[in-house]
């Protein structure tokens, strides 16, 4: 037997629920001041045996639906959009036809055992269903927090060291990178590759060769190359600041919600000023002052406009710019992210510091990026140890001796009567 009082939503009206010999109801009450009142009215009832105060049983709570849907309306603010649009997406296709009518108190681990059975049998992927299963106990969560369930069912669900070793190999598995040679034929076909178009023969993909050496010589995802911006680029410092990417035509902050900055090599340096001249003039003499309102003007343009002047569309670059380049360079297909995988593979390969690439790339933690790319590392480590002989010698070259000095090695010969009687 018990008797609660509590809100089903934040800022709502006062409900008193009980429950009683296996069954349970609800009633709206009002104030938080009245619902008490009722309570202790209700729980002396009980105890008496009169289960007439409440009338017919009311629902105990929100359905999973319904409260679904204030959870995200909540999160949204906190959340990118292509999150947002994810979590609708496996909200309106998947949970809710599951789950959507039952009662939040009613789901119990057999439910989302079953729920978990089902998106297998229709075909979802581990990862799919484990991100179905997370964003479902986040949700879940939520309730504990309101105090409109007392537990998460779907708390603890696919966790121990196997998940961690099946999470490592999958992702181990999609590193695809381009070996050195492979990544200069891209880069030699994008610049010079020459297309016959009517009766001209052209450069098919030179006007994006900037775009694909920045991604492969900085590192970039997708999104953020698309979103940059000529105020990101610092020509004094050499560097490019990652604080925007976009996904699906929504401009949002990089993966991982935090701003990073990567260092440009010569080449990238010296080709996005090219570009940079190429889009806005060059002008072969120009004082500080003009060069800093030029500046100022452009701080906001985009850095790989499509023909148009907008925002560069990521799927219709893969088809008609990014395939038929991999088909010129007569190599077999990547993902354009594999150009990243690349940038990270091919500097820790060269024996560059495992932080410092993370760093670049925007990883929360080394480890996180040694796990994805640690099997591309240099694996021969015969005579790594032998440098220590050379940093730290436990000998010293002998110098010529004085005449008449006596070496402690010639001491420690001497035999004194006191030493031969130990």
């Amino acid at each position: 037997m018990g008797v609660r009082v509590r809100q089903k939503t934040k800022g709502g009206p006062w409900w008193i629920f009980v429950t009683h010999k296996g069954n349970r109801t609800s009633k709206q009450v009002g104030d938080k001041k009245a619902a008490t009142k009722l309570a202790k009215e209700v729980q002396s009832a009980l105890a008496a045996g009169d289960l007439g105060l409440l009338g017919e049983p009311e629902p105990t709570g929100p359905t999973f639906g319904d409260f679904a849907d204030e959870f995200l309306e909540r999160a949204k603010p906190e959340l990118k959009h292509s999150t947002v649009v994810d979590y609708e997406s496996v909200l309106r296709l998947r949970l809710k036809p599951a789950l959507g009518d039952i009662e939040l108190a009613d789901i119990d681990r057999r439910q989302v055992k079953d729920l978990e059975a089902r998106l297998r049998a229709e075909g979802l992927s581990d990862t799919n269903t484990r991100k179905h299963l997370r964003i479902l106990s986040s949700i879940l969560s939520e309730a504990v927090e309101d105090e409109l369930i007392g537990s998460n069912p779907a708390l603890g669900r696919r966790k121990g060291r196997n998940r961690s070793r099946h999470k490592s190999a999958k992702a181990k598995r999609r590193v695809d990178p381009f070996e050195a040679h492979e990544l200069s034929k891209l880069l030699e076909k994008c610049r010079n590759h020459m297309h016959r178009k009517r009766s001209k023969v052209v450069p098919q993909f030179r006007r994006y060769f900037p775009f694909v050496l920045t991604i492969a010589r900085a590192g970039l995802r997708l999104g953020e190359a698309v979103a940059l911006q000529w105020g990101d680029v610092d020509w004094q410092d050499g560097t490019i600041l990652i604080q925007r990417s976009v996904t699906k035509g929504v401009v949002d902050v990089p993966k991982g919600g935090k701003s990073r900055r990567v260092d440009m090599s010569e080449e990238l340096k010296r080709t996005l000023r090219e570009e940079y001249d190429r889009q806005f003039g060059r002008v072969v003499e120009m004082d500080a002052e003009a060069e800093a309102i030029r500046r100022g003007e452009t701080l906001d343009a985009l850095v790989f406009p499509d023909v148009a002047g907008g925002m560069l569309d990521e799927s219709n670059f893969r088809r008609r710019i990014w395939k038929p380049l991999l088909a010129a360079a007569e190599l077999r297909h990547r993902r354009i992210h594999d150009l990243r995988h690349s940038y990270a593979s091919l500097l820790l390969g060269d024996g560059a510091e495992l932080l410092y690439v993370s760093q670049q790339l925007g990883h929360h933690k080394a480890s996180f990026t040694l796990d994805v790319y640690g099997h591309l590392m240099p694996r021969d480590r015969r005579g790594v140890a032998n440098r220590l002989d050379a940093l730290a010698p436990a000998r010293t070259p002998s110098a010529p001796r004085p005449a008449g000095d006596s070496s402690l090695e010639e001491l420690t010969h001497e035999k004194t009567p006191a030493v031969q009687g130990l």
